[in-house]
């Protein structure tokens, strides 16, 4: 029997929130150094591209594979949904007074468009 593919959505809520964050700033892009060893712990080895020698942690690695597929699809759907809201949602969103949904997913991505940290 092979093995089954774990649910992308339970590994993201394994991650630590500075890690998820910077995951769906740029879900198919850098890992930040300090998440690394990590995501690669979390998500598997082969969820980040790198090249680094022997039992060595690398310093820079492209996130890749099923958790980052992904994150780019949900990326995708909630940017969407956050041009499509007016700018009094938007607001009221900031403030907490509007809420999406409860999944961690998409309150880790109202808090980076609230505050400004999406750098994408």
């Amino acid at each position: 029997m092979g093995e089954e593919t774990p649910d992308p959505e339970h590994l993201y809520r394994c991650l630590s929130e500075r890690a998820r964050l910077a995951l769906l700033r740029n879900p198919q892009g850098f890992v930040p150094p300090e998440f690394i060893g990590q995501v690669m712990s979390v998500c598997g080895e082969e969820s980040v591209c790198y090249a680094a020698p022997d039992d060595a942690l690398p310093h820079f690695a492209i996130f890749q594979g099923p958790v980052s597929d992904y994150l780019y699809a949900r990326r995708r759907d909630l940017d969407a949904w956050w041009e499509a809201l007016d700018p009094q949602a938007r607001r009221d969103l900031a403030r907490g007074h509007l809420a999406r949904e409860s999944a961690l997913l998409d309150s880790d991505y109202a808090a980076l468009r609230t505050t400004g940290s999406d750098l994408r």
